[in-house]
């Protein structure tokens, strides 16, 4: 009778691994055959190891699934009080369910994976070198985003005596960092810092202590060429990270495994030090966030550093006291007291205090640093109007920062006059004075390979001094990249006023004459020139050759280019207004304040009159690359209908209102 209750036991627990095998069979399974369908259909996108989101998304979801499926035990006094009484050690049972749970992954991602690099190998036979080095990569990479959860998961089940408690530990140790790097240390460098733009150091930590982060980061996923994918190694910080966070995790887990007790099932937490950690964890954030909160809305920096420092203090103990009360009533248990571990409450108050209190100290250094001029190799400049599109312009005034990422990697800087040029420039701006007009962000790459990041307010002064970094030969070369063409004599030239293309049947010689012409033109170019008109063209390359593709727009004041671009029949004169318009739509949007709706408005013109005097202030938008320093209204936009009699259709034109323009 007794063995027939404990095969019965023994047989519903084996049903919980049946599932696990069910679950991890089942769903890798199903992953390969779509798979397989997706790569017959689009091979050069699709990737079934590293660089793939859906395996990536798979693995994290199985990892926390199995750690839950397979120490579910822990959560249930009968089964403990079965397992424990068989002769075996506590470690055995423990490292028996682990076991399981791995080899059950790991085998069908090693199959799996197996078959999709054999048949994508076979169908593309530029993936055939690299198969057995991408299937290594993807298949060590899967299993160490899987470990990161498992273990992850493991330890919020071995530390916790409910069901409850261990999901609300297993968000705590997800999120913790995320939460801590992005949303606090970066809202009080916000809230402190006037020059603040990007911090490495913290970036890289949010990557790499974010659980969800670094899986992203071992798997490649931001990664869409094939090439690159079949070639990606993930970073050893990366892979480090990775090992550790699984060891440390594991570890942890078996230390209170060894400790835990069978008669601590059922309550929050089935150690105290580990309660004590979990407490002290979420009263320190508590703490922080709240200081970062009520200053951000209350804007108390205006009232100077003491108003700062006692909101800092006064939201670090009311904070920390109201998370450490927090967790006491949800682990609160019959005899305890809701007020124990007083000096723990104190402590975590006093550390939340300190930690604002340090970001606020280092304000003056941060925003006042300048490296020295010997440890900097390279200096990358982005300033907020200058050579960009009006489209962008207003993606970088809304803090959208791929426009300045992109212009700190072309605009970087190696050259002596460059970055001497650039370091009078930075310091003119810390001495100068308010009255913003545009922000510049500044990258200098020191010599060791560190960056530093900083975004400076430039009133108007300063952004006429730039003209001095504008005008060196390495930032032209930068900003009007065909000068460093030598030969356009096998090109094709294509003219572009805005509305109408035209290619140009140039000889060679005259190709060259061209290309030279250019170049004197750019030589002799000043900053302040950009101010006095807008492009007539834009100028299209196309080498022959090698396919690559440069763009030139050319200036009124490019009389030499005109010259020659003349000969070959261009009309530089002509604009929008010696087009024949059938209509035009234009918009006018005016800022509402905040809980009002409307403020646009929009007028359709279609007669001769109205079409030629609004065709005299509008320029196309892809000739309003200067929002700064030849600004246009950008709250006045334009759909204008230009007739093409060539082909006898219509081109939709978008096109700003010109400053100076009458309403």
């Amino acid at each position: 009778m007794t063995s027939a209750k404990y095969f019965s036991r023994w047989f519903r627990e084996a049903g919980r691994s049946h599932l696990v095998s069910v679950l991890s069979w089942g769903f890798l399974s199903l992953y390969m055959v779509m798979t397989l369908v997706d790569i017959s259909a689009d091979s050069e996108y699709v990737f079934f190891g590293l660089g793939s989101m859906e395996l990536c998304i798979l693995c994290t979801v199985l990892g926390l699934a199995f750690s839950g499926l397979e120490f579910f035990y822990l959560f249930q006094v009968r089964q403990q009080d079965f397992y424990y009484s068989l002769p075996v050690k506590k470690s055995t049972v423990f490292f028996s369910r682990y076991i399981h749970g791995l080899c059950q992954f790991f085998t069908p991602l090693l199959v799996t994976q197996m078959l999709l690099a054999v048949y994508e190998a076979v169908n593309i036979r530029n993936f055939t070198p690299y198969a057995g080095a991408y299937l290594a990569r993807s298949v060590g990479a899967a299993l160490l985003v899987f470990l990161i959860f498992y273990h992850t998961g493991i330890l919020a089940v071995v530390i916790s005596g409910k069901i409850i408690t261990a999901v609300a530990a297993l968000v705590l140790f997800l999120l913790y960092f995320q939460v801590m790097i992005q949303n606090i240390f970066y809202g009080y460098v916000k809230e402190f810092y006037l020059h603040f733009y990007r911090i490495p150091l913290f970036d890289e930590a949010g990557k790499l202590l974010a659980p969800f982060a670094l899986a992203k980061s071992l798997m490649g996923t931001g990664i869409y060429d094939c090439k690159e994918v079949w070639e990606y190694e993930p970073k050893g910080s990366a892979v480090l990270a990775a090992f550790l966070w699984a060891g440390v995790f594991l570890t942890l887990a078996l230390l209170v495994h060894k400790e835990r007790k069978t008669e601590k099932t059922g309550r929050a937490f089935v150690s105290a030090w580990a309660e004590r950690v979990v407490e002290g964890a979420v009263s320190l954030l508590a703490g922080m966030g709240f200081g970062i909160l009520l200053l951000d809305m209350t804007q108390v920096k205006e009232y100077g550093i003491a108003a700062e420092v006692l909101v800092i203090g006064v939201c670090g103990i009311v904070g920390a006291c109201g998370g450490h009360l927090l967790i006491e009533c949800l682990v609160w248990t019959q005899g305890s007291g809701l007020w124990r571990r007083k000096w723990q409450m104190c402590v975590v108050s006093v550390c939340a205090f300190a930690a604002g209190c340090m970001f606020l100290a280092n304000k003056t250094g941060f925003d006042n640093y300048i490296p020295k001029r010997e440890q900097v190799a390279e200096m990358a400049f982005c300033i907020n109007g200058i050579d960009m599109s009006q489209r962008q312009f207003g993606r970088a005034k809304t803090e959208d920062n791929s426009v300045t990422e992109e212009r700190l990697l072309w605009y970087s800087m190696a050259e002596e006059e460059s970055i001497d040029e650039g370091f009078t420039w930075v310091q003119g701006v810390l001495n100068g004075g308010d009255s913003k007009v545009t922000t510049a962000t500044v990258c200098y790459r020191l010599k060791d390979g560190s960056r530093r990041y900083r975004r400076y307010p430039l009133n108007q002064k300063a952004l006429d001094s730039f003209a001095n970094v504008y005008e060196t030969k390495e930032y032209k070369k930068r900003a009007y990249p065909l000068i460093e063409v030598k030969d356009v004599k096998k090109g094709q030239i294509t003219w572009s006023d805005g509305i109408d293309e035209r290619m140009l049947g140039m000889s060679e010689r005259e190709k060259e004459a061209l290309l030279a012409a250019y170049k004197e033109d750019v030589a002799g170019l000043k900053m302040d020139d950009l101010k006095t008109d807008f492009p007539v063209g834009c100028m299209e390359i196309i080498s022959e050759v090698d396919g690559i593709y440069q763009e030139a727009m050319i200036y009124p004041f490019f009389e030499k280019t005109l010259k020659v671009l003349e000969g070959a029949g261009v009309d530089a004169d002509k604009s929008l207004a010696d087009y024949k318009i059938a209509s035009m739509k234009v918009q006018t949007s005016t800022p509402m304040s905040k809980g009002y709706s409307g403020g646009v408005n929009v007028h359709f013109y279609d007669k001769e009159n109205d079409i030629a005097q609004w065709s005299k202030k509008l320029i196309p938008d892809n000739l309003a690359i200067q929002p700064l320093l030849c600004p246009v209204k950008p709250y006045v936009e334009a759909e204008v209908q230009v007739e093409d009699e060539a082909v006898g259709g219509i081109v939709v034109v978008d096109c700003y209102e010109m400053e100076g323009g009458v309403e």
